[in-house]
């Protein structure tokens, strides 16, 4: 059978898998997903009202918002977030004695409005230092005492989960559709330039055993003449992971990320850019170093990016043995999750390779190419991010600005396999933008690479 054939019909069975993964997988994220709660609020007292929200009674502070209330007498309308799946919101009425009214109480879900039954308030479910609470013209009037007063009602009833996932619905269909539609158009663009895809693969298992020779020699070569030899691929790594670790667990203080050890949200997220950038520097200048070669009539130029990227995946799949000790040692054991890590180095290959195609091919041109690329690696350690977390610090529009960074996406897997325990799959939106993105680069780099080759011996 035709192996182009067989080539196309590879890439339209991925295809439709994916597109299968898009429409179970892509649904909104409840935990996420806020409501207001809306109130009016009348005090003899300027109080700090904070309202908690949460799915049980267990409020913790992560969950909290506060409206500063400063104009006793006066009548203020207040909008607070609360989560969509919450079933219990808490109210906190400052630390003084003082009278307060509370009326026009109502939550909105993408501006569906759901009024709160007033018995709520007049029932809670549990309150604290709270004298009195009743009926008055102007809406619920509570009497709090001094020190620590709240009460608790429920929402439960209100289903505003059903309600959210009800305004969202429509919304969520053309993602899906628009999703799969940017999957096919991606499939049937990979059909087109088949060719393009496969050849470097098929270049490589044809001189299978000349590229191995020649990574694995380009490994030690790194190292000749030293006392240590390879041995310094694996000390430099290891300071600089003691470093950074040093200045913000020691110097900075920094405390736990996303409810995990510093080290691990760091070591987990230095290990892949470590190797995204040493085979990326290696790649870029592949030509040159192997200029000898290029000039050769009868060798394939096309496989010496790639060599530089093999050779660099030797160090690095250590560092990734050496980190899930570590998770194991603080009590992240090895599951089902630990072999996503392989997928994500996948990944990680290929887009280095596509950029790398890319760069080589300019670098021998014009040298500046690789103090370019320098420079992008330099800012890349900040912008991917790898050391500091952008949720819960940034805006959603800001962290959604890092995300479009396709390497934001590796680390995230990274950190999703060893220690947040969700999968690839899980993610649909991210995981088809990356491939897309990815594909493109690929594709573009290997095409630039193939059309240029022809002057690489004359350049340099």
């Amino acid at each position: 059978m035709n192996k182009k054939f067989l080539a196309s019909l590879f890439i339209a069975i991925i295809a439709v898998i994916v597109n299968i993964s898009v429409i179970l997988n892509l649904r909104p994220d409840i935990q996420s997903a806020m409501a207001n709660f809306h109130f009016t609020i009348i005090s003899d007292q300027a109080i700090e009202i904070q309202t908690f929200y949460k799915d049980d009674r267990e409020f913790t502070p992560d969950q909290v918002e506060t409206y500063e209330y400063n104009t006793p007498g006066k009548a203020c309308e207040v909008q607070i977030p609360v989560g969509v799946d919450s079933k219990y919101i808490r109210i906190d009425f400052g630390a003084i004695s003082n009278k307060t009214t509370l009326s026009n109480l109502y939550c909105d879900v993408n501006k569906k409005r759901l009024d709160i039954d007033e018995n709520k308030l007049l029932q809670p479910v549990i309150m604290n230092e709270i004298e009195n609470i009743q009926n008055s013209t102007d809406g619920i009037e509570i009497l709090a005492s001094s020190g620590d007063p709240w009460l608790v009602f429920s929402v439960e009833d209100m289903n505003l989960e059903q309600l959210y996932l009800e305004t969202v619905q429509s919304r969520y269909l053309v993602y899906k559709v628009l999703l799969c539609i940017a999957v096919d158009v991606m499939a049937l663009f990979c059909m087109y330039n088949i060719k393009t895809i496969f050849r470097l693969p098929l270049d490589i298992y044809t001189d299978r055993d000349m590229f191995w020779d020649l990574a694995k020699n380009d490994f030690q070569a790194r190292f000749a003449g030293s006392y240590l030899g390879i041995v310094w691929a694996f000390i430099q790594p290891f300071i600089t992971m003691l470093l950074y670790w040093f200045v913000f667990q020691v110097g900075l203080r920094a405390g736990k990320v996303s409810e995990y050890p510093f080290i691990l949200f760091l070591m987990s997220g230095l290990i892949p850019w470590f190797y995204f950038s040493e085979a990326l520097s290696g790649a870029t200048n592949a030509l040159l170093e192997y200029s000898y070669l290029v000039k050769k009539v009868v060798f394939n130029v096309e496989i010496l990016p790639a060599i530089k990227v093999i050779s660099s995946i030797f160090v690095h799949l250590f560092f990734v043995a050496f980190i899930m000790i570590i998770c194991a040692v603080y009590g992240f054991m090895p599951d089902l999750y630990y072999i996503q890590v392989f997928y994500y180095i996948i990944c990680m290959v290929l887009l280095v390779l596509g950029i790398s195609y890319i760069t080589a091919a300019c670098t021998a041109f014009m040298r500046d190419t690789a103090q370019l690329v320098n420079i992008f690696l330099t800012m890349g350690i900040w912008i991917t991010p790898i050391m500091w977390n952008p949720v819960g610090v940034l805006s959603l529009p800001l962290q959604r600005l890092f995300q479009l960074n396709p390497i934001y996406y590796i680390v995230d897997g990274f950190r999703d396999s060893l220690l947040n325990k969700v999968w690839f799959w899980e993610k649909p939106v991210w995981t088809v933008y990356f491939w897309i993105i990815t594909l493109l680069i690929y594709i573009v780099g290997i095409k630039m690479f193939s059309r240029l080759k022809i002057h690489f011996s004359d350049v340099l």
